[in-house]
């Protein structure tokens, strides 16, 4: 394939895929497995990918951009106590809690985690990873239907959590939002906090990926 067209395929898989619970990583696999970069190695295409990808975490930025703004601003006033408000620095502090498991997780699997890519059985992976996301998607719908949605803050424990659950994104099919939002949901959090923890993660997920590879 042309590789000018196989970017600009993998552009658009990228674009549909990011914002839905089914792994736009995996989906990149797939493609890449059938139509990988001729004349290049294994890292470019993973390079590639990454790059790519840093187009959705931009439009997150963007998206939320004043909120992003006033939380960084609310946090240097706190800390040169300009203002008794610490509710912005709490919620960096948070989202740089949930994003250190992934970076040990990352680290440590590493080398196994460069083999999946190049295994024969990758489709089964693959497979696997979207069947058990759909499945655990629809009974996490059922159980929140059965509920009255709550609006609770997202915690320090919570955050914990939340990160820990973003290391089954490692495993490829995996949707990290999907987990991201539905460990969020679990734990009593409504959908739109949830949702929007879940998006200001892949910020440091990106620079997670970045260092590590």
């Amino acid at each position: 394939m042309n590789p000018y067209l196989n970017a600009f395929l993998r552009s658009i898989i990228e674009a549909i895929t990011e914002f839905l619970p089914v792994s736009s990583t995996g989906h990149l696999f797939l493609f890449s497995s059938f139509f990988p970069f001729y004349g290049e190695n294994v890292e470019f295409d993973d390079l590639f990918d990454i790059f790519i990808q840093s187009g959705a975490i931009l439009s997150v930025l963007f998206l939320y951009r004043e909120k992003f703004k006033s939380q960084i601003v609310s946090s240097f006033r706190y800390i040169l106590k300009q203002n008794s408000d610490s509710e912005g620095l709490y919620f960096l502090i948070q989202i740089c809690i949930g994003a250190f498991p992934i970076l040990i997780a990352g680290f440590i699997a590493k080398k196994f985690l460069d083999t999946i890519k190049a295994r024969p059985d990758l489709l089964e992976i693959l497979s696997g990873a979207w069947i058990f996301g759909g499945v655990l998607i629809l009974v996490a719908e059922w159980y929140f239907h059965q509920r009255p949605e709550e609006k609770k803050s997202i915690g320090f424990k919570d955050s914990i959590l939340i990160g820990i659950f973003q290391c089954m994104a490692l495993i490829p099919g995996m949707s990290r939002s999907a987990a991201t939002i539905i460990t969020a949901r679990f734990l009593g959090k409504d959908t739109k906090s949830s949702a929007e923890f879940s998006f200001f993660l892949p910020f440091r997920f990106f620079l997670q990926q970045e260092f590590i590879n």
